[in-house]
């Protein structure tokens, strides 16, 4: 009898859809003593619509393919870039438009663009941008990282467009003047008491060369210390490489390398040269020995 009550029961059941909706919600609250209805709050965020297009505009950028300023100038790299959304102008974020210039192996150069008012139209604004790039930014082919968000976050960036930056040559050296202290007929290895530091102002790797000339004495002229007999390596010492009389010569090790001299680590952009009387002749009489007469020693970039 029980099994009978159990199957009336499922049978029951089946045959329910086909009966009246209040019937049914009624025999399923007997059934389960649950409610028919219930109310529930939903919180519903919907964030919608397409991201923005980012349009680098070629016209517009800087041609630096002649190289950058020298230091300690900085380059400013200007572009432009116009942003459209379907949506309408309200619906960009002003404040999320930036221009990031990359190349591998060198530092990022970006910055956070301006509106240009004057060129909005019904779906786009256009956005100034004014890089700054460093003396030692590498030559060569660098990229534009345009990007954009909307409100709803929906970004957009556009890396289609590349620049070319050309290579720059130059350099500043200190002091001015190198001295020896008093120095004996016959003497060898005499160091000079000073030494030259030379700043990279460009973005290329440089070697060193050195046109040497005859010191002659400024009371007796036809006293001379040659310039054969001196030498200048890269570190202090008379090990280095030795000159020749009006002739560049290559300094051995000697490398000028890019970078941010002001670090002053004496490696970063920048190279030091040590200077060596080698020998000293036997006939030379007390006095002042100088570059006055045959002209001032050279140093060039190579």
């Amino acid at each position: 009898m029980q099994r009978n009550m159990i199957a009336l029961t499922i049978l029951t059941l089946i045959i329910l859809p086909i009966a009246s909706a209040s019937l049914v919600g009624d025999l399923w609250s007997e059934f389960t003593g649950q409610a028919t209805s219930e109310e529930v709050g939903l919180k519903i965020n919907v964030t919608g619509g397409n991201a923005p297009t980012v349009e680098i505009l070629e016209g517009t950028i800087t041609d630096v393919s002649a190289g950058l300023n020298e230091a300690p100038s900085l380059t400013t790299v200007s572009l432009a870039v116009k942003i459209t959304d379907q949506e309408g102008l309200g619906n960009i974020n002003d404040s999320t438009i930036w221009a990031v210039f990359t190349k591998s192996g060198e530092e990022t150069r970006s910055i956070s663009c301006i509106r240009d008012n004057p060129k909005d139209t019904e779906y786009s604004k256009t956005f100034n941008c004014n890089v700054e790039m460093f003396w030692w930014d590498s030559p060569g082919t660098w990229r534009i990282n345009a990007s954009a968000a909307d409100i709803n976050n929906n970004y957009a960036e556009n890396t289609s467009i590349t620049f070319n930056v050309g290579a720059t040559a130059g350099f500043t050296a200190y002091p001015e003047e190198i001295i020896w202290a008093a120095i004996n007929p016959g003497a060898t290895d005499e160091t000079a008491i000073n030494w030259l530091v030379l700043n990279n102002t460009g973005n290329i790797d440089r070697a060193l060369q050195v046109n040497a000339t005859n010191l002659l004495g400024e009371t007796d002229n036809t006293k001379i210390l040659l310039a054969n007999d001196f030498s200048i390596d890269i570190n202090a010492g008379c090990a280095g490489t030795g000159m020749s009389h009006l002739a560049y010569t290559p300094i051995a090790g000697a490398n000028l390398p890019r970078g941010d001299f002001r670090l002053n680590d004496l490696s970063t952009g920048q190279e030091e040269l040590f200077f060596c009387l080698n020998r000293v002749g036997q006939d030379i009489t007390e006095q002042t020995y100088s570059t006055n007469q045959e002209g001032s020693w050279t140093v060039k970039i190579a």
